[in-house]
């Protein structure tokens, strides 16, 4: 139980010390003064962090590698400057002036790097003249104001949205509900997906089989008595497609990427086949209270999820089975010499990626509450980039499903953020891209440690 103990514990003790620290803090600031912990001042004190955080999350990164950044603060005022210069400049096109503030910003961070990788100069005095370089920039530029914040910038940097804060909004309880809502299906594909990847693999089908599975629920008669038809030919359809995939990547030594890809071309083609293009049907009232329904105030499908969550958590981690998927994903080579069957493991990961995805599909359909073609579209690629997020290695063999649903968590709070500023689909687009290039960054970070 010790050696237990240490193993999970001591790499992470500075994790817990600080986090122990903040609960001291927090109980000493509420038994102090009661107002501490209101709404509005944990709001306030959110607000107030977020901007040094954000330094603090690359100044972190600085000093991992031995060095440190003092001319951060005089990039933020060259930022600043810029962003409201050129926003009047361009009469409200913050666009040019967010593109100009990360242009420059890319090309002090590069500035800094090579003068203290080529020039050998110590990183306090390089980044301190860097500093003093932006400083007297930004006063020959503009000494005093040079004008005014535009709109968008007001939501983001003071929290507002329609008058209203948007943290506030964040964490009101109709969007929390309708986060959660969004966050389960793509929790419940994600913890399918954790597992095709701990063994190595890949599962680009999974929104074809949503989007077929959201068919067969409108292929029947649209009253409760049909709902074990769709259960049972959903389930077919789901080990159909999973034992294709595994077959194909063990027993063919297909690519995971192009033997799930292909079997998800195949599903699009049965599945416009046979609407001929244009779905149509509703779904039984049971999916729409999958979908849509709520227990207690708690959406259904994430009391669906917090299940699925718990069956295959406990399989994945408290099972032989869950070992085993481990050990292949390590070394399938040793794995193979223990006794284990390699082929055997990874061929039940994705019946299991897909019998999770066409439950998420059932959901969607309800949510949606009619056929759609396109039920679950962008989920293959949101469930790998929330994997990766969470600290799976596409490697295999590292990683956990708790921290596969924490990257899903990441990625909905994001883009519910992202919604409520008011940036258009083109923005959203933009960083859901960056958040894709983030996270491969990080998982090529990992894996040449």
């Amino acid at each position: 139980m010790r050696s237990l103990i240490r193993r999970r514990v001591a790499p992470n003790a500075a994790v817990y010390i600080v986090a122990g620290l903040i609960a001291v803090l927090f109980i000493a600031g509420a038994s102090v003064n009661d107002r501490f912990s209101t709404l509005s001042n944990l709001l306030n004190v959110h607000q107030q962090s977020t901007g040094l955080a954000l330094v603090a999350l690359g100044q972190t990164l600085a000093v991992l590698t031995g060095g440190i950044d003092l001319s951060v603060g005089s990039l933020i005022s060259v930022a600043a400057t810029l962003t409201s210069g050129l926003s009047d400049a361009t009469r409200g096109g913050w666009g040019v002036a967010i593109s100009v503030a990360i242009a420059l910003s890319v090309l002090v961070g590069l500035a800094n790097g090579l003068l203290v990788l080529w020039l050998r100069v110590h990183p306090l005095i390089v980044t301190l003249g860097m500093g003093a370089v932006l400083q007297g920039g930004i006063l020959y530029y503009a000494n005093g104001p040079v004008g005014s914040v535009p709109d968008g910038f007001d939501a983001l940097a003071y929290g507002r949205y329609a008058n209203v804060p948007v943290t506030a909004t964040v964490v009101r309880a109709d969007n929390v509900v309708n986060m959660l809502v969004q966050f389960a299906p793509l929790g419940i594909v994600v913890i399918g997906q954790v597992f095709v990847i701990l063994v190595g693999g890949l599962d680009l089908s999974v929104a074809s089989v949503m989007a077929t599975a959201a068919v067969i629920a409108t292929a029947f008669d649209d009253t409760n008595h049909s709902a074990p038809a769709i259960f049972g030919v959903t389930l077919l359809l789901c080990i159909g497609a999973g034992l294709l995939n595994g077959l194909l990547v063990t027993k063919r030594q297909v690519s995971p990427f192009l033997a799930t890809f292909a079997t998800a071309v195949v599903l699009d083609g049965l599945r416009f086949a046979y609407t001929q293009g244009a779905p149509s049907g509703n779904v039984p009232p049971l999916f729409h209270v999958l979908g849509t329904g709520s227990i207690a105030a708690v959406p259904v499908n994430v009391l669906l999820l917090i299940a699925c969550a718990i069956v295959f958590g406990t399989l994945l981690h408290l099972s032989t089975f869950g070992r085993r998927v481990y050990m292949v994903g390590g070394n399938a080579v040793a794995a193979r010499l223990v006794g284990v069957s390699p082929d055997t493991v990874r061929i039940a990961c994705y019946v299991i990626s897909a019998l999770l995805a066409g439950l998420a599909g059932l959901i969607l359909s309800g949510y949606v509450g009619i056929v759609d073609n396109w039920v679950g579209r962008g989920f293959e690629l949101d469930s790998i980039v929330a994997a990766v997020m969470g600290g799976l290695a596409l490697s295999g063999g590292r990683g956990s499903l708790l921290g596969g649903l924490a990257g899903a968590a990441i990625l909905v709070i994001v883009f519910n953020i992202v919604l409520l500023i008011g940036m258009p689909v083109q923005a959203q687009i933009i960083v859901k891209g960056v958040i894709i290039i983030g996270a491969s960054a990080c998982y090529v970070s990992r894996r040449q440690r």
